[in-house]
């Protein structure tokens, strides 16, 4: 038996793992479940790892990778995707992650040249300002930065170090996080294998240091077939009282939402709310499916990222038909027939 049958086959017919110190074992059955088994299931079943996929991707093919995708969406969002033949929103965005080729994406998902396309669509100054980009921890000079700023990898979310003094920071706990976080199997890519992420090479680079409102807003604007559909604007995201506003192009409250963090209604939308939807299209214009995020310091827009696989195609849709409607919105019947 192949390596490839021989994961198929853990996945198809059950697993085993350890809850603790018990052992579990998962067995796949055709006949209906409750609710509560459902439960059950979704809580021990396949675990995935960074290092884990690295270390087989070359031996996985896609139709491995989708079970393995699939097996991850059903234990966040509930129910098993039909990748091949995509109705929602949320299995739309699966297959874009596993099939959808498109140079852009590969530029705009390192966060390094992603500031070049940015100033190539909409001008320069509209990414947070470049301060650094270091071939070793041991380039960074403290001395040629200015008191606050912000360290970052290039190919992943969260990689970041915040330095608000740079006379009362760790300069070796600085260099031994960045460079773990460069490690081959860090690469977005093999957290669920959003492919735009794969050709993307480890870099590490310095970004000034933005002072944000008080509590800080961060707007997302996801962009179907080239036009801001919603706003998801995040209040105080990592702070003590995170809340969430929806609101779409024409500044009108959507019925729905992500997950479980409270929904608010504004009392008035941002002054720059237009503006960030205008750049945000423009930005968005080559692609099917996009979500570009912006920072706002002292009345000023500046793009953050642009993602392509918000919550890696995990985020759960309420009211759940809402992943209907807006699946049926987002087209890829054409990228579907050129295979990507």
């Amino acid at each position: 038996m192949g390596l490839k049958q021989f994961i198929v086959n853990r996945i198809r017919r059950g697993f085993s793992i350890k809850v603790g110190s018990r052992s579990i074992l998962i067995n796949v059955k055709r006949n209906k479940k409750s609710k509560a088994e459902h439960s059950a299931f979704r809580e021990a079943r396949f675990r995935n790892d960074f290092r884990f996929n690295f270390f087989l991707d070359d031996n996985l093919d896609e139709s491995v990778k989708r079970i393995i995708i699939s097996q991850l969406f059903y234990q966040n969002v509930g129910y098993y995707p039909n990748i091949d033949s995509p109705k929602t929103f949320s299995e739309k965005v699966l297959w874009l992650k596993l099939y959808y080729d498109n140079p852009l994406i590969k530029r705009a998902c390192d966060k390094v040249e992603m500031k070049k396309y940015v100033e190539e669509v909409l001008g320069p100054g509209h990414t947070v300002p470049l301060l650094e980009v270091y071939s070793s921890v041991f380039d960074i000079d403290l001395d040629r930065l200015p008191n606050s700023f912000v360290l970052k990898v290039n190919w992943a979310s969260g990689f970041n170090i915040i330095v608000k003094d740079k006379q009362n920071t760790d300069i070796d706990y600085i260099r031994a996080a960045l460079e773990r976080w460069t490690l081959p199997w860090n690469n977005s890519y093999y957290g669920s294998f959003n492919r735009g992420y794969k050709a993307v090479k480890p870099t590490i680079f310095a970004e000034k240091y933005l002072e944000l409102s008080d509590p800080a807003i961060e707007y997302k604007a996801f962009c179907i077939n080239g036009k801001m559909r919603f706003c998801l604007l995040e209040i105080d995201y990592f702070g003590k009282n995170p809340k969430r506003a929806y609101y779409d192009a024409n500044g009108e409250e959507v019925p729905f939402q992500f997950g479980n963090i409270p929904k608010v209604e504004l009392d008035k939308l941002p002054e720059n709310y237009r503006k960030m939807i205008n750049m945000a299209e423009k930005l968005a214009e080559p692609f099917p499916y996009v979500r570009v995020d912006f920072y706002e310091s002292n009345g000023k827009l500046y793009v953050g990222e642009l993602t392509f696989y918000s919550g890696s195609g995990f985020s759960v849709l309420k009211p759940e038909e809402w992943d209907k409607i807006l699946g049926e919105e987002l087209d890829i019947s054409s990228y579907m027939i050129n295979g990507g």
